[in-house]
């Protein structure tokens, strides 16, 4: 992994960028643990594949779901954990 991916500019708060790029850069990175929370907490949440019975064939898991749904959801602001990480981080 090459580090966070790109965060669309409308999801880093105005008030975060005016206070400078550090600021919008710690940012990105909250939003990148909380990316990395939903991810794990979407993975967790989606069932196991089913095994089937006889005559039943098996559903695999959707691969790729919950890293895009996490993409997603950060890319548009997150859910509001970042928000509050970087407002606990700076206080």
């Amino acid at each position: 992994m090459s580090g966070l991916p790109p965060v669309a500019p409308g999801a880093v708060p105005a008030d975060v960028r005016s206070a400078g790029p550090q600021a919008a850069r710690s940012y990105e990175s909250d939003l990148g643990f909380e990316k990395l929370l939903l991810s794990q907490l979407l993975t967790e949440a989606l069932p196991e594949e089913s095994e089937g019975g006889e005559g039943e064939a098996s559903e695999p898991k959707p691969v790729g779901l919950p890293e895009t749904l996490a993409g997603a959801i950060s890319a548009t602001g997150g859910t509001g954990i970042a928000a509050d990480l970087y407002r606990t981080t700076q206080a």
